[in-house]
């Protein structure tokens, strides 16, 4: 270790007994300090830190749970260091991840981001490496976090404090709290670059925060309407990128924000220049069905013949029901899951009465149940 401390790990954890161990053990030896928010565990969490780490842990007890904004936030008022990063209490970093966060943050970044390994919470079972998307190589990649979270483990990005701080994270957001303060460091023009190496083994659990898509929907948009369309699109221009790759993140932002109107001009743009390819088809008849339009069923009819998609015969499958054609919603249901045997969205409207799960965007290209 430096004589002089120049790197935290954070932590915030909540009842974490099960896992903080290993979270701990993965990086004592890489840091010079580690701050554990405790957000009022009712568990041994505090003392098998202390038993993990020794005097190296500063533990920040919250005086009342609340939302993660604020349990991060406590946390970031606590670092002493020019630089920190994030480490959830049941993940794990690699070997080496702090020296080379070191390197790059020391050579001019403000935030940097790296690949990661994602691991079954339950068997601890590889189920894939994520890497970064191969659009972070354009020096305008910041700009394209606003069409949706590509970043591997957006979550435990490295930072320079003193830009986070100035940022500061929303207290009122109870997850994408972190995709919150990096599209505002994107936005403000904060200097961001890229690790390819793997540096974090992230556990996936069903029970997770992340893993819960109504409130990540809802606080993913409340961190989206934070930018207007118009700031979106100059971020897009300042970085280079096309009018049809901008038109694309438009739409994909508007439909994250719940806002199908928006979406259909923007997708309107696109079919003039493209055509009706199957994501302009799919996006278009998915914005319809958001807007209560019976044109969705053409649409969605139109993006299933280009394609046997999931996500489109799921979309499809809600469309036929609500416009009372619940045998044929039934077989499209059906199908989607014969295409995506571990897609939550058509296995809940299969089995509902009332079937209303809409997926918004293109599922990504590799699954993980």
């Amino acid at each position: 270790m430096s004589e002089r401390p120049c790197f935290t790990v954070l932590i915030a954890a909540r009842n974490a007994e099960a896992t903080i161990e290993r979270a701990l053990s993965s990086v004592r030896s890489q840091v010079d300090e580690i701050v554990l928010v405790d957000d009022r565990s009712a568990d041994d969490t505090v003392e098998r830190a202390r038993a993990t780490v020794g005097p190296r842990l500063r533990v920040v007890a919250r005086p009342h749970h609340g939302p993660l904004g604020a349990t991060r936030q406590a946390a970031l008022d606590h670092v002493t260091t020019p630089f920190a990063a994030w480490l959830d209490a049941d993940d794990e970093y690699l070997p080496g991840r702090v020296a080379r966060l070191l390197d790059t943050l020391t050579g001019g970044a403000d935030v940097v981001a790296d690949a990661t390994t994602l691991i079954d919470g339950d068997s601890g079972a590889t189920l894939q490496d994520v890497p970064l998307p191969v659009w972070t190589s354009n020096p305008g990649a910041p700009a394209r976090l606003f069409e949706r979270n590509a970043l591997p483990a957006i979550g435990l990005v490295a930072f320079r404090t003193d830009v986070w701080r100035a940022l500061g994270y929303d207290p009122m957001l109870h997850g994408a709290e972190d995709v919150d303060i990096v599209l505002r460091a994107a936005a403000g023009g904060a200097s961001f670059r890229w690790i390819p190496e793997s540096g974090t083994r992230v556990h996936v659990y069903d029970s997770s925060l992340s893993r819960c898509r109504e409130n990540q929907r809802q606080m993913y948009a409340r961190a989206l309407r934070k930018h207007s369309y118009g700031s979106v699109r100059e971020l897009y221009r300042r970085g280079g990128w096309d009018a049809s790759v901008t038109r694309w993140a438009l739409a994909s932002m508007a439909m994250f924000r719940d806002d199908p109107i928006a979406a259909l001009h923007f997708l309107s743009e696109l079919e003039d220049v493209e055509g009706l390819t199957w994501r302009v088809a799919f996006l278009t008849g998915t914005a319809l069905l958001l807007s209560g339009d019976a044109r969705a069923i053409q649409l969605l009819d139109a993006a299933e013949a280009l394609h046997h998609a999931p996500e489109c015969a799921n979309n499809l499958g809600v469309a036929l029901s609500r416009n009372g054609r619940p045998d044929e919603a039934l077989r499209a249901f059906a199908a989607s899951l014969q295409r995506f045997p571990a897609y939550k969205d058509a296995r809940i409207n299969l089995e509902s009465a009332w079937p209303s799960r809409i997926t918004t965007h293109p599922l990504r290209e590799q699954y993980v149940a």
